[in-house]
């Protein structure tokens, strides 16, 4: 249990004996739950813990078993040790049964598995010697049943074992890995968050009408899409084709925010418009498709998708992968997670140069053997025979492995990697910076992300020198821009707020040039900004990128159409980071360069330039920052950071 003390002792609620009717229940829940959203007081206060053990009791009283069993763990999180037998023992008795009983179950529910952690909790507590009988039976059934649990209650059935073991350090790691991987994308809304802090409370009218706002304008720039004039080129592809794809972009955005029928409309009407004969429609409808079903059911588009799309992919011919993995280069919905080079990909098929290929590793499911694959292509990152191109290339894409390993096998790999990055360009450096910084905040190294971020800090600097930051390598590449938007968020993850402002304020000093690369630093700037609060000082960058983006004329954007989407790219980000009245607005004004936005070369599939535009513009819409309300927003940070804060000591006996 966490080892510092609470400033008085917790007093537990008297368990009630005698029912009461349910629309009193009702009402003294909804009381709880505001009184709890109003509390002014850090979690591991003993007013929140007792408020969690009457949520936990109401909620039971309702037979709302998943919100009573996630109240319990949360209440278990930040009890001190001396309180800590006595909540265990409510717990168990509330959740029911005996350990020997749930321990028989084939097939458990989620609310009797949390019963299993409950009991083994006391016992542990308790100090009780005959658990240890059914310590390695009580391991066993929890490998094979543990995915009903969120990550709280995970973490406490697998230190109860370890210390009803007598401390097994071992199995306390693993459990750490596995802990870690679920939170690889973060807490999950439906299964670690208790329900009330999404739609009770304060705000509640706030956020239906903030989330009805986004999906008015969503509905908006979708007709703006279908019927605003165009210049199109000679060789663009028949408008009922790009329509299809730009029509199944914003089924996605709708079902991100619940509409799921009007998803579904839209996403038929597109795929009747599309020929799936071709390898090319085929492969990206059934893309998209699996992106619409995770959003129905609240997944984020960063999960990562199963194997056998990667190897769908890779039958392909050369030519059919190319169009392909240009349009999943250019979304940020189909494969966000992915650093995708449609040329290199192409080049390489031919066989007219060498690289190392890292689609195998997606196929390797022994993580001993993806650690080793991993070393084994290491080589490369750190060879002075080869193009510094190449070298960045395959340790960002490595870099995509690590956090699928144990700690034990990342964290020697991705030192190796951070030191290989040091001989690369400035601009390739922050590309792969980037990801190592995500990879220590994943591990909970805060010393490792402190060092990281001040490197970053001193790498503005060589950005900032003309011609540093730019690149034609891929053109999804943002460079530094990506990297601040990207540095904050890991910052405020693992608690580093005060090094995340240091950040941007000494890259606002760095990147003051005219031109288009300083720009898009500036715009990502902007976003952090706006992330931490602070739209006073974001707009500015905002409004200059959006005027360029308004005017076919401007001398930034050269009239190339890559430049445009990139600069549109960013500029989405950094609006969809800050709240909805400062965003909405501002994605609004992300339409202006569709009259005249056009592909200069033959696409036989879709105009890409407009269904980038139109990605750009939905996942603007309905990122998280933008559709979760602010108590949601605040208690997710906080709350996944006591989680990674918790786990890390415990497991490092710290």
């Amino acid at each position: 249990m966490p080892k510092g003390p609470a400033a008085q002792s917790l007093s537990l609620p008297p368990t009630e004996s005698v029912p009461r009717p349910i629309a009193e229940v009702e009402e003294r829940l909804a009381a709880e739950e505001a009184a709890f959203l109003a509390l002014d007081t850090t979690a591991d206060a003993p007013e929140r813990i007792s408020s969690w053990s009457r949520l936990a009791q109401l909620y039971l009283a309702l037979s709302r078993e998943r919100e009573a069993g996630l109240s319990w763990s949360h209440a278990m999180w930040e009890v001190r040790e001396a309180d800590a037998a006595a909540l265990a023992q409510r717990w168990a008795q509330a959740a029911g049964s005996s350990l020997p009983v749930l321990l028989e179950l084939q097939t458990p529910s989620e609310a009797q598995t949390r019963a299993v952690v409950a009991q083994l909790m006391t016992l542990a507590l308790q100090k009780d010697a005959s658990a240890r009988a059914r310590q390695q039976q009580a391991q066993a059934w929890l490998d094979r049943h543990d995915d009903n649990l969120d990550v709280r209650s995970l973490w406490l059935g697998r230190v109860a074992l370890s210390r009803i073991a007598g401390g097994d350090s071992l199995s306390l790691a693993r459990a750490r890995d596995r802990v870690l991987a679920r939170l690889r994308r973060g807490l999950s809304l439906e299964r670690d968050v208790p329900r009330f802090v999404r739609s009770v409370g304060p705000g509640t009218s706030r956020d239906a009408a903030r989330v009805d706002r986004v999906v008015t304008q969503l509905e908006e720039m979708l007709k703006a899409f279908e019927e605003t004039p165009r210049k199109r080129s000679l060789v663009e592809v028949p408008w009922p084709l790009t329509r299809a794809y730009v029509r199944i972009t914003f089924a996605w955005a709708l079902a991100r925010v619940g509409h799921v029928a009007r998803a579904r409309e839209l996403e038929n009407e597109a795929v009747k418009a599309l020929d799936l004969n071709l390898p090319v429609n085929a492969a990206l409808v059934r893309l998209y498709r699996a992106r619409i079903a995770q959003a129905a059911e609240g997944i984020s588009h960063d999960a990562p998708l199963p194997p056998d799309f990667a190897a769908e992919r890779n039958a392909m011919g050369r030519d059919d992968r190319y169009n392909f993995d240009r349009v999943r280069m250019r979304s940020l919905i189909l494969e966000p997670h992915e650093h995708i080079t449609a040329a290199w990909s192409f080049v390489h098929a031919t066989g007219r140069v060498q690289g190392e290929d890292l689609s195998a590793l997606r196929e390797i499911t022994d993580l001993n053997q993806l650690a080793r694959a991993i070393e084994q292509r290491l080589a490369a990152t750190e060879s002075s025979q080869l193009p510094a191109e190449e070298r960045a290339r395959v340790a960002d894409g490595l870099l995509d492995f690590l956090m699928l390993l144990p700690e034990s096998g990342a964290l020697p790999l991705l030192t190796r990697l951070i030191v290989s990055a040091q001989s690369l360009p400035p601009r390739l450096r922050a590309h792969v910076l980037e990801d190592t910084v995500k990879i220590a905040g994943h591990f909970g190294r805060s010393d490792l992300v402190k060092q990281l971020v001040s490197s970053i800090g001193s790498l503005m600097v060589e950005l900032a020198v003309p011609g540093a930051a730019g690149s034609d390598l891929e053109p999804d590449l943002i460079g530094p821009a990506q990297l601040l938007a990207s540095g904050v968020r890991t910052l405020r993850r693992v608690g580093l707020r005060d090094e995340a402002n240091a950040m941007l304020s000494r890259a606002t000093a760095a990147f003051k040039g005219e031109n288009r690369d300083h720009l898009m630093a500036r715009v990502a700037i902007a976003g952090g900004f706006a992330y931490l609060g602070r739209t006073d000082l974001a707009s500015p960058a905002i409004d200059e990128a959006i005027k360029h983006l308004s005017s076919e004329t401007s001398p930034m954007m050269r009239r190339l159409t890559g430049d445009v989407t990139r600069l549109a790219r960013v500029t989405a980000r950094a609006l969809a980071m800050g709240p909805a009245d400062f965003a909405l607005p501002g994605l609004r004004r992300l339409i202006a360069p569709l009259p005249w936005l056009n592909d200069m070369h033959l696409n036989d599939y879709l105009c890409l330039s407009i269904v980038e535009l139109a990605d750009v513009i939905a996942v603007g819409h309905v990122g998280e920052d933008l559709t979760l309300s602010e108590v949601t927003r605040t208690f997710l940070e906080e709350d996944e950071h006591r989680v990674r804060r918790r786990i890390h000591r415990e497991a490092t006996g710290g």
